[in-house]
């Protein structure tokens, strides 16, 4: 008799070409809803508007002040004396003028709360009311 695996629907003792793992083999119904599902970095950066950036900022790092399309701030992992961090607040990309490092508002948020990507992206779908499986 032939058991049926509890993960992606293998039956022991058929090839694996028979094995129906992928999206493909699914139904269309449930193809669309596993799709629906996955939320790519990029899609959370289109949904992160310079106001939703801005009170991100204010809340991550709440010592800097906007200037024009910028908020500049100390370096938050770094002791400075004077503001030498900035995050743009149309892109969301970030660089410390001091050390030349830069990065995007992902990499930041993982670098302040020392989180894995898989958590921040969950919070961050979570903000822009995105869901992500």
């Amino acid at each position: 008799m032939k058991e049926q695996s509890g993960f992606g629907g293998a039956v022991q003792g058929q090839p694996k070409s028979h094995r129906s793992s992928a999206i493909s083999d699914r139904p269309p119904a449930m193809r669309r809803i596993v799709k629906a599902r996955t939320v790519t970095a990029q899609d959370v950066k289109d949904r992160l508007t310079p106001a939703r950036l801005l009170t991100i900022c204010r809340d991550w790092l709440p010592d800097g002040k906007q200037q024009g399309n910028w908020w500049v701030c100390r370096t938050p992992w770094r002791s400075d004396r004077n503001p030498s961090f900035a995050v743009s607040l149309t892109t969301g990309h970030w660089e410390d003028f001091a050390s030349a490092e830069k990065g995007d508002i992902i990499e930041l948020a993982m670098r302040l709360f020392n989180e894995p990507f898989t958590k921040v992206m969950d919070d961050f779908a979570d903000m822009v009311g995105m869901r992500r499986a």
